[in-house]
Formats: C-alpha cells, structure tokens, sequence
C-alpha cells in the first residue's frame, strides 16, 4: 500500500502561513483602530469637560479666552484623530478582505487534499477487496481441486 502524498502540501503550507499572517495583520489594524477611537472618545470628553468648564467661570475674561483657545486646539485634535481613525478603518476593511481572500485560498486547498485522501483511501480499499477476493477464489479453487 503506497503512503499518501498530497502533491499540492507545499502550496498547501504556504497558504496557511499567509493567512496566518493576514490574520496577525488584520489584528493589528483592529487594536490600532480600537486603540485611535479610544483617543477619540477621550478628546469628545475632554471637550465636553471644557464646554461645561466654560459655561461655569464667571467674569475673568482671560480665563474665557484661554479656555476658547483650548476648546479650538482640541477640535483640531479631535478632526485630525477623526480623520486617523476614518484612515484605520480603510485599512481595516482593506486588511478584512485580503484575510478573507487567503483564507478562501486556504480552505480551497484543504478541500482538494481532503477529496484527494477520501480517493485514496477508496482506492485502498478496492485493491485490499481486490486482494480478499483474490485469496477467497485461490482457497475456493484449492479446496474444490
């Protein structure tokens, strides 16, 4: 009985290393995504604190005008961290997709080695009948002569 040989195993083993890798990838793009919408969410509350602060000071011009400067800087902050976060998503998906593409190659592959084993093994087991139906004719002729 010959053992069995998927001639694609190289390839087979290439392609689950670069999915492996597309998923490390594409984890790496979703806790950089996390990660950036985090930030946002820090900046909204800190903005919404000033907001509140300003609302509350009483007369000192100054203060007023520092805190408008403040409250300017950090929607700047906030629109350049919305436009790094709008970024991350892009590559995210980007990252989505490709993970999604080596993995549809990868199960390809599994699928024709596993069709390749389920012949192999019929054909194992038409050549062991092959043989059993040999030795029964031999022994059937044997014990009749």
């Amino acid at each position: 009985m010959k053992k069995f040989s998927f001639r694609l195993e190289k390839n087979l083993n290439i392609a689950r290393q670069i999915e492996n890798e597309a998923r490390i990838q594409h984890q790496n793009f979703l806790k950089e995504r996390d990660r950036l919408s985090e930030q946002l969410a820090i900046l909204n509350q800190r903005l919404q604190i000033l907001m509140q602060s300003i609302r509350n000071i009483a007369g000192d011009v100054q203060e007023i005008i520092l805190y408008k400067d403040y409250i300017a800087v950090t929607r700047t902050a906030i629109k350049e961290k919305e436009q790094e976060l709008e970024q991350a998503e892009y590559l995210l998906e980007k990252s989505r997709l490709n993970l999604l593409e080596k993995s549809r190659e990868t199960k390809t592959l599994e699928k024709l080695k596993e069709r390749e084993w389920e012949e192999y093994i019929l054909e194992n087991n038409r050549l062991e009948q092959k043989i059993i139906d040999e030795v029964a004719v031999n022994s059937y002729f044997r014990k009749n002569s």
